[in-house]
């Protein structure tokens, strides 16, 4: 790179001390002229630490996110259930009696119903991957749901075989990344349809989102929030992330990684590849 362009700046690597300890570095270097002589420049900045304590930030960040989640499920939601029956066991002996507030306790009644639907809706976004109850591939299917409930567009989901995450920060992550995607794809591409595709070969995990909508533009591309967070939660597992413009229209976003992958690999990759037509 630095043959090509005459500098690289800021990239993410790994180096090793002379004990052989891989460690994790921002590296800058350029190509100087020293007496003739051309030489290069390296500037090495070491963010091991840094990295191991924003991934234990990370870590409990999710891991609480899981038990708020997991307290709203199992404790609040049936709490509401208990209350939303016994308006119903209310409203009914309103009628028994012709007591005209009858209309007022089924009024109360729906609203609960519909609280309990918004509770569940967000204790299944802070915690969205159960490994223990239908696995990941159940999760990314069930995104499905509320995608065609709330934008309208047809999910189509497909998984030939089961695809096993065993490490749950690295099921969050991506997750959050097919979320962040289709959600894109949902609201800002115009897409009718939205194609996700999981799989599993040769140790490596693919998850493909793709939409029949505009797709992606350069300048979407660059300022995009999500975009930037989906890249930062691709490296944070060490996976190879793609955005392009699809052959035959919209936007495909690709993640790959290692079956066996954890957050402790030291090399990490992202990779962003735009093809505008």
């Amino acid at each position: 790179r630095i043959k090509q362009h005459g500098r690289v700046t800021d990239q993410e690597t790994t180096f090793y001390t002379t004990a052989r300890e891989p460690r994790s570095g921002i590296v800058s270097a350029e190509l100087v002229e020293l007496r003739g002589e051309e030489c290069i420049l390296i500037a090495l900045q070491d963010i091991t630490d840094s990295k191991r304590l924003e991934q234990e930030i990370l870590e409990i960040s999710e891991s609480e996110h899981q038990k708020i989640g997991r307290d709203l499920h199992d404790d609040v939601c049936p709490h509401l259930i208990g209350i939303e029956v016994l308006s119903n066991v209310l409203a009914r002996k309103l009628k028994l009696k012709s007591i005209d507030e009858v209309e007022d306790a089924l009024k109360i009644q729906s609203l609960i119903q519909d609280s309990i639907r918004k509770l569940r809706r967000l204790s299944r976004g802070l915690c969205p991957v159960d490994l223990d109850e239908g696995g990941f591939d159940s999760s990314i299917a069930s995104l499905g749901l509320y995608i065609e409930e709330i934008f309208g567009v047809s999910y189509h989901f497909q998984c030939d075989a089961p695809v096993n995450i065993s490490d749950h920060v690295v099921a969050t992550h991506l997750y959050y990344i097919a979320h962040e995607a289709v959600h894109n794809a949902a609201k800002h591409s115009q897409a009718k349809n939205i194609f996700v595709t999981l799989s599993s070969a040769n140790g490596l995990i693919e998850l493909q989102i793709r939409d029949d909508g505009l797709g992606i533009n350069e300048d979407s591309s660059a300022n995009g929030m999500g975009l930037r967070i989906m890249q930062y939660r691709a490296k944070r597992i060490g996976a190879i992330f793609e955005i392009n413009r699809h052959m035959t229209g919209g936007t495909s976003v690709v993640v790959r990684l290692e079956s066996t992958q954890n957050l402790e690999r030291p090399n990490f990759t992202v990779r962003q590849r735009l093809t505008v037509v």
